[in-house]
C-alpha cells in the first residue's frame, strides 16, 4: 500500500510540474488560519497580522451620508472563532442592568454579511424603513450624534457571556461602548477614536482583555485580504467558516473559469464589489481522483486541490488590472501560493472595437468623436498606467468626449454595450 501511494504522489507532483503558470507570490493564514494577510497588488506588501486576538471588529470610516451611512458605523463579528451574538429582545437601553437572560440560546442569532462590508453583524437588526437606524443605534438630528439603543449578548469561545452596548457614536468622531458579565460585575467603559486612525477601516476590539487592536495598513495600501470567515454560500442557510479572500471596499472582481489561464482576455466578464467577489472555492477538498489527476496535494489525512483553468480578474481602487491564478493552499500551514501579473488592458478584445463603435478623428486634439453602433453603452478612458480617469454612460448613437484635459499620450477606450467590452486605442496630440 504504502509503495502504490508513492507512485501515485510521483504521478501527481509529475503532472504539477507542467502547472500553466507557476506562482510568484504568496499569502499567509498560519496554522489552523489563525492568521490574516492584507496584501498590495501593486507593492507586493504584506501585513500579516492574528486573526485569533479579537472578538468585535468596529469601523472607523468617517459616514458617507446619504451614499453609504452605514459604513461608518459598522460593528462585525469574529464568528470563525466561536464569537456569537444575540439580540436581545424587547429590551431598550435602559434595561441593561435587569435584563434577564435565560433562554439567550432561543433569541435571535445575528451574523456579519459575507457580501457587504458595511453590514455587520451588529448592524443587521436595523429597522430598514428608517435611513437613520443602524441596527445598535440611531442617529439623533439635534445631537449629531448616533444613541445606542439596543444591547446583544455576545457568547464568546471560551463560553463566558458578555453584555455589550454602544452607548453612542459621538458626532462621527468617536464611540463610547460598555460591556459586563451578565451578572453587572466588570463593567468596561471604551472610548475609540475614529479621528486617531485615519485612513483605516476598523479597529479590532478583545472583550477579554479588553484591548484594542490596531491591526490594519492604510486602506489605500491594500486590495486583498487572505482570512478565515464566516461564508453563507458553502450550504444554502448555513455559516460555515472557511478560509478565503476578501476585497478591500472600492476593489472589484471578476471570475473567469475553464479557459486556459495564460489568457488575459477578461473583456466578457462582470466585475463585482462583493466582499467575497473571490471568496473561498478557488479551492477544493481534494479525494483519491484529485491525487491520480495530479492535482495540489498537502497532506494525506486532509488536503485541497486549486483549479487550474480558473483565474481572476481584479481591478483596484487605483483603476489597475491584475489577473491572480491560485495554485496552492497548504491547510497545515495555511500558506497560499499563486501568480500575479499586472495587465494593461490588452486582455480587452479590441479587435471587435469596430463592430460596436467607431471613433475619430485618431490622433484627436480637443474632440474625439464616438459612434456607438447599439444601444446606451458605458465607456472608460484608461491611460497608459491603467488608470480609469472617466466614466460615463452614454445612449447618444453619436457622442463627443472632451480631450483638452488629457495629456498627450495613448489612451483604451473601453465600451461596454449588451453586456459585451470591446476596445481601441486612441492618441491625444497637440
Amino acid at each position: 500500500m504504502k509503495s502504490l501511494l508513492t507512485i501515485i504522489l510521483s504521478i501527481a507532483l509529475f503532472v504539477n510540474s507542467n502547472a500553466q503558470v507557476v506562482a510568484n507570490d504568496s499569502a499567509e493564514t498560519g496554522q489552523r488560519a489563525s492568521e490574516m494577510t492584507f496584501y498590495s497588488l501593486k507593492t507586493g506588501a504584506k501585513t500579516v497580522v492574528s486573526n485569533t486576538d479579537w472578538h468585535l471588529a468596529i469601523t472607523i470610516r468617517p459616514t458617507a451620508f446619504p451614499n453609504s451611512p452605514l459604513g461608518g458605523t459598522t460593528i462585525r463579528i469574529n464568528e470563525p472563532i466561536g464569537v456569537k451574538v444575540y439580540y436581545v429582545p424587547n429590551a431598550n437601553a435602559a434595561a441593561f442592568n435587569t435584563v434577564d437572560t435565560t433562554g439567550y440560546e432561543s433569541w435571535t442569532k445575528q451574523h456579519d454579511s459575507d457580501t457587504l462590508i458595511d453590514l455587520g453583524a451588529l448592524n443587521s437588526n436595523r429597522n430598514l424603513a428608517n435611513q437613520f437606524d443602524f441596527g445598535w443605534g440611531i442617529y439623533n438630528g439635534s445631537s449629531h450624534n448616533v444613541v445606542g439603543d439596543s444591547f446583544y449578548l455576545i457568547k464568546l469561545p471560551n463560553g463566558e457571556l458578555k453584555k455589550f452596548m454602544v452607548v453612542n457614536l459621538d458626532k462621527d468622531t468617536a464611540y463610547n461602548l460598555k460591556y459586563s458579565n451578565i451578572d453587572n460585575s466588570d463593567l468596561q467603559t471604551i472610548h475609540i477614536s475614529k479621528k486617531e486612525h485615519v485612513g483605516k477601516e476598523f479597529m479590532y476590539l478583545n472583550l477579554i482583555d479588553n484591548m484594542i487592536h490596531d491591526k490594519e495598513p492604510l486602506s489605500s495600501d491594500w486590495d486583498l485580504q487572505f482570512l478565515k470567515y464566516s461564508a453563507t454560500d458553502i450550504l444554502q442557510g448555513q455559516h460555515v467558516s472557511t478560509v478565503g479572500v476578501w476585497l478591500n471596499k472600492g476593489t472589484k472582481a471578476a471570475k473567469r473559469s475553464g479557459y486556459d489561464v495564460t489568457d488575459n482576455n477578461y473583456s466578457n466578464l462582470t466585475f463585482s464589489n462583493h466582499l467575497n467577489a473571490i471568496g473561498w472555492d478557488w479551492k477544493r477538498l481534494g479525494s483519491f481522483q484529485a491525487l491520480i489527476s495530479g492535482k495540489n496535494i498537502e497532506e494525506m489525512s486532509e488536503f485541497y486541490y486549486t483549479n487550474d483553468s480558473l483565474a481572476y480578474f481584479v481591478q483596484t481602487n487605483g483603476g489597475e488590472f491584475y489577473k491572480v491564478v491560485f495554485t496552492r493552499y497548504n491547510v497545515g500551514n495555511g500558506h497560499i501560493s499563486f501568480y500575479k501579473e499586472k495587465l494593461d488592458a490588452t486582455g480587452i478584445n479590441e479587435a471587435a472595437a469596430e463592430n460596436s463603435f467607431h471613433i475619430f478623428p485618431n490622433p484627436a486634439n480637443q474632440i474625439l468623436n464616438v459612434v456607438l453602433n447599439s444601444g446606451p453603452a458605458i465607456i472608460r478612458i484608461i491611460d497608459i498606467s491603467g488608470r480609469i480617469i472617466s466614466e460615463d454612460t452614454y445612449s447618444e448613437s453619436i457622442t463627443q468626449l472632451n480631450t483638452s484635459d488629457f495629456a498627450n499620450g495613448v489612451y483604451l477606450m473601453m465600451v461596454t454595450s449588451n453586456g459585451k467590452t470591446s476596445a481601441s486605442k486612441f492618441v491625444v496630440s497637440r
